[in-house]
């Protein structure tokens, strides 16, 4: 009455945040039934992106990382992030490789497209380098599908490098990183 304005619309904004606690560690034995189960979603949903076919790994009794999981083997890590105790995201690394002499490589990254663009892949990321620092190693490479802008898009922000000597499919390209040790 007083102020001149009938009947103004009454503004209200509301600002909701989603907390969301979230926690990176390598993975134990006891992680290695989740592992299988975030892998193999990973594979059926983005075959794309990965080396290895869902059709196949699906049938094996034990997937490569769930076997270094449960054998706690030092042939390479896993690790994995967990949002609200539910596992979301992993990366692993072999030390098996024969790209690069006296390496690791990372084998497989994936975080859950609900849980993507919040910096748990460079979480991860940095989780793996720091653990990698303590294995005699020099230098962490990957292998990327030239379309997978977003995980380029990840190694670079994490200290990766395109690295052209490396490989001959087209269709990918090798990043690399050096530790400093």
């Amino acid at each position: 009455m007083g102020n001149g304005r009938k009947n103004a619309p009454l503004l209200l904004a509301f600002l909701i945040i989603e907390i969301v606690m979230t926690t990176v560690k390598i993975l134990e034995p006891k992680d290695s039934l989740e592992y299988r189960e975030i892998r193999l979603e990973a594979l059926k949903k983005y075959p794309e992106y990965f080396g290895s076919g869902y059709g196949q790994q699906v049938q094996l009794d034990k997937l490569y990382f769930e076997r270094l999981i449960e054998d706690g083997s030092s042939e390479g890590i896993m690790a994995g992030v967990y949002a609200d105790d539910q596992l979301v995201g992993i990366c692993g690394v072999t030390f098996e490789t024969k790209v690069l002499p006296n390496a690791g490589e990372i084998i497989q990254m994936y975080v859950k497209p609900e849980y993507q663009n919040r910096g748990l892949g460079k979480s991860l990321m940095r989780h793996i380098q720091d653990a990698c620092k303590s294995v005699p190693i020099s230098t962490i490479l990957l292998e990327v599908v030239n379309e997978n802008s977003s995980a380029v898009r990840v190694y670079e922000q994490s200290g990766y490098k395109f690295d052209k000597d490396l490989g001959d499919d087209p269709n990918t390209v090798y990043m690399i990183l050096a530790l400093n040790q």
